[in-house]
């Protein structure tokens, strides 16, 4: 006698098939680098095997995107978002009133945004520095933006770098910027995170 529930059976096979050939993101966490695993949110143990990536310098710990299809899983990005944090301000810069300099990540991004004034004493190679839990990578220097800057009704011209050696962000390049104080900086732009 055929087996009155067979096609109920078949049309699970066949949907879970259809399901896994579906393509579909899980957020995941970096749980080692050699060999690399994941594990997805949810699960009580990584994922077997290690996964395809389209994201370098991956570390333990990191928030990720991971593509699954027919059992395979892909990273395709990072998904760190990290809180507001103050950036520190150099010797001789102090913190705008209402534009405190601050920095996050996000999605792999640096994003920047504040300003600051000069002192006495403040140096263009270090503007403000970015605290050292924030995840950067590389240590090559970066140009975040140029920036109008302005000293009362004078205005002027400066390049924005980040230099992720010293994590120190500096003016150089074209800047008009003279040696004296009172000059406003605006510290806004973003840039990947990863520069290896």
């Amino acid at each position: 006698m055929p087996d009155q529930f067979s096609w109920i059976v078949d049309r699970i096979v066949a949907l879970a098939a259809g399901l896994r050939a579906t393509p579909h993101v899980e957020w995941g966490t970096v749980v080692s680098t050699a060999p690399l695993t994941v594990q997805l949110d949810g699960d009580v143990d990584p994922l077997l095997g290690s996964p395809s990536k389209l994201a370098a310098g991956l570390m333990p710990g990191e928030r990720v995107f991971v593509l699954l299809q027919n059992r395979r899983a892909t990273i395709i990005g990072r998904g760190e978002t990290s809180e507001w944090v103050p950036i520190t301000p150099g010797p001789g810069w102090t913190a705008v009133s209402g534009h405190t300099p601050r920095c996050r990540v996000v999605g792999g991004w640096l994003v920047l945004e504040g300003a600051l004034l000069r002192g006495s004493g403040g140096a263009l190679t270090n503007l403000g520095s970015i605290p050292a839990g924030v995840p950067l990578r590389g240590g090559k220097t970066v140009f975040i933006g140029g920036h109008t800057i302005a000293k009362g009704t004078t205005y002027g011209v400066a390049e924005v770098y980040l230099s992720l050696a010293s994590r120190n962000l500096q003016i150089s390049g074209y800047s008009n910027i003279d040696s004296t104080t009172g000059w406003v900086v605006p510290i806004s732009g973003n840039m990947l995170a990863d520069q290896t």
